[in-house]
C-alpha cells in the first residue's frame, strides 16, 4: 500500500475530513506539527468527562490549514477503537497471515466489514482499522510484541482504546517525522463498522498468535484433583463431563491433540497450532459450558453403552476449535428469541413449530431460521440478527425492520414495514452516539419537519417520526 490511487478512495481536505469526523460523533482535536504526533493543548478532560469540542471550534481549528487531525478513542467518540498492524508487521507478512486466519476461523465477514468501514495506511506502511464496539472499550493494549534485546520489545499489533488517541488521514506535512501522510484506504468516519464484544475478542485472539514471549514458559502444573462427591444430576452427559473433570486435565487433552502451550495472561491460557488459537479458562473448563462455547466444541464419546462411565470405561474426547464463533441465547432457544423480538407472537411461533412433522423438525437454530426463511416469515437480515442475539432491534415502535439499506454519520437507514398498515418505508434511525449530541438531535428533527411539508414526485415523503427503545 503506497498511494491513495490504489484504493480509488477520494481524499478530502483536512478541514472537510475534520468536520466529517465530528459529524460522525467523534471527538476531534489537533495534532502538533513537530513529528511527535502529540495532541495540541489540554485534551484529557474530553475523555474524563466524555465530552468533545463543538463543531464551530473544530472548524476554527482547521480552517487556517492546520495539517494534523486527531481523534480520541473510547466512550467520548461513541465507543471508537483503532486496531493497528505496525509497518514492520505488514512488511513481514503478518497482516496477510491474519487475514487467512480470519477466513479459516469464520471471521471473514467481520474483518471485511471493518476494513471497508474505515481503514487507513500509516506513514510507516502499517494498517489502521477504526471501528466502534458495542459496550465498553478497554484502554490501549499491546496485543502482540516480540523481544529484541534484554527487557526491550518491538510492538507488532496494538490498539488505541479508552483514553487513547490516534491520528487520521489526510494528516500530512510535519505531523509524522518522516514527512509522509496518512492515507485513506477505504470508507471513513461516516461508514465505520460497529462490532460486538465477541467479534472484537475473536479478532484480537487471532492477533495474539503473533505474540512472541522472551522465554516460552512450560504449561502451568495441573492442580491436584481431590476426591469429590458423585454427580447428582440425571443427565448422562453431565456424568460424562463430571468424570472428565475429575480424571483428566485440559493440559493433557490439548497436548494429546498436538496443541502447544503459548503463554498465560490475565488468568487465560493460550494454546496454539498452525494458524489457530485456543483460549482456555482454567483447567476445569470442561465443566464450564458457557466459557467453553465461546472457543471450543467438545465432543465426548463414551466407549460402550452403559452409563455412568467409569475409570474402567473411560470416554474418548474430540476437541474441535471454533475460535470466534459464539452461541447467544438465540442459538439455544430460537423460538423464545423469535417471540421476544416481537416479529411473531408466542402463539404464532408455537403454531408454526407444531405444524412441522416431528421427524422433520430442525435440530438447531440455523435449521429453524431456514424453515422460517422458506415460508417467508423472516427476511435474511432478520434471521442473521436473531441468530446473533440482536432480535430486540428488529421491531421499532410500529415498524418491523426488514433489511439494512445503508449507514452514515448520523445512524442507519433500514427497509421496514408498518405492522398495521403494511406500508414499506425507509426508516432512518439515529445512532446512540448521535443521540448524545443535542445539536444533532435538533438538526434531525428539523429535517423531519421540513420533509413532512414537501410533496413532490421526486422527493421522498416523510410519513412519521418518533422514539423507540431506551
Amino acid at each position: 500500500m503506497s498511494t491513495a490511487e490504489e484504493f480509488d478512495t477520494p481524499q478530502r481536505s483536512v478541514l472537510d475530513e475534520a468536520l466529517a469526523a465530528w459529524d460522525a460523533g467523534l471527538c476531534v482535536i489537533r495534532v502538533h506539527a513537530d513529528g511527535s504526533k502529540a495532541p495540541i493543548g489540554k485534551w484529557k478532560h474530553y475523555y474524563e468527562q466524555c465530552t468533545r469540542p463543538d463543531r464551530d471550534t473544530v472548524e476554527r481549528w482547521f480552517k487556517g490549514g492546520h495539517e494534523g487531525i486527531g481523534v480520541l478513542c473510547g466512550a467520548t467518540s461513541g465507543g471508537l477503537e483503532m486496531l493497528e498492524f505496525e509497518g514492520r508487521a505488514v512488511a513481514e507478512g503478518m497482516l496477510d497471515k491474519w487475514f487467512e486466519q480470519c477466513r479459516d476461523n469464520g471471521l471473514e465477514r467481520v474483518v471485511n466489514k471493518v476494513l471497508a468501514g474505515w481503514s487507513e495506511e500509516s506513514p510507516s506502511g502499517g494498517l489502521h482499522m477504526l471501528y466502534r464496539v458495542e459496550g465498553d472499550v478497554p484502554g490501549n493494549t499491546k496485543i502482540a510484541t516480540r523481544p529484541i534485546e534484554a527487557k526491550k520489545v518491538d510492538t507488532l499489533i496494538e490498539t488505541r482504546g479508552q483514553g487513547g488517541f490516534t491520528v487520521i488521514a489526510p494528516s500530512t506535512g510535519e505531523i509524522h517525522d518522516s514527512g509522509r501522510p496518512w492515507i485513506r484506504a477505504a470508507g471513513g468516519p461516516e461508514t465505520m463498522a460497529t462490532i460486538t464484544q465477541a467479534e472484537r475478542a475473536a479478532l484480537h485472539a487471532l492477533c495474539r498468535t503473533f505474540h512472541v514471549e522472551a522465554d516460552r514458559p512450560e504449561p502451568p502444573a495441573d492442580k491436584p484433583k481431590g476426591p469429590r462427591p458423585a454427580h447428582s444430576g440425571d443427565s448422562w452427559i453431565d456424568k460424562v463431563v463430571d468424570h472428565v473433570d475429575r480424571t483428566r486435565s485440559w493440559s493433557s487433552i490439548l497436548q494429546g491433540y498436538g496443541f502447544t502451550f503459548d503463554h498465560q495472561a490475565g488468568g487465560i491460557q493460550y494454546w496454539a497450532r498452525p494458524g489457530k488459537l485456543a483460549e482456555m479458562r482454567g483447567d476445569r473448563a470442561a465443566g464450564k459450558k458457557k466459557a467453553d462455547s465461546r472457543a471450543w466444541s467438545v465432543t465426548i464419546n463414551a466407549k460402550g453403552t452403559k452409563y455412568p462411565v467409569s475409570r474402567a470405561n473411560p470416554p474418548t474426547i474430540s476437541v474441535t476449535l471454533i475460535s470466534g464463533n459464539i452461541y447467544p441465547e438465540a442459538k439455544k432457544a430460537p423460538n423464545k428469541a423469535l417471540a421476544a423480538s416481537g416479529l411473531m407472537t408466542p402463539e404464532d411461533v408455537r403454531a408454526f413449530w407444531n405444524a412441522i412433522p416431528a421427524a422433520e423438525r430442525p435440530k438447531d437454530a440455523d435449521g429453524f431460521a431456514q424453515r422460517l426463511l422458506a415460508q417467508k416469515l423472516l427476511t435474511e437480515f432478520q434471521a442473521k440478527q436473531l441468530l446473533a442475539g440482536r432480535g430486540a432491534s428488529l421491531v421499532m415502535g410500529d415498524y418491523a425492520v426488514l433489511a439494512e439499506i445503508g449507514a452514515g454519520g448520523m445512524g442507519q437507514v433500514y427497509k421496514a414495514r408498518h405492522r398495521r398498515m403494511e406500508r414499506i418505508v425507509a426508516l432512518k434511525v439515529m445512532s446512540s452516539a448521535a443521540m448524545k449530541d443535542e445539536a444533532a438531535v435538533k438538526r434531525f428533527q428539523r429535517e423531519v419537519r421540513a420533509a413532512a411539508r414537501l410533496e413532490h414526485p421526486n422527493i421522498v415523503t416523510a410519513y412519521d417520526s418518533g422514539e423507540a427503545g431506551s
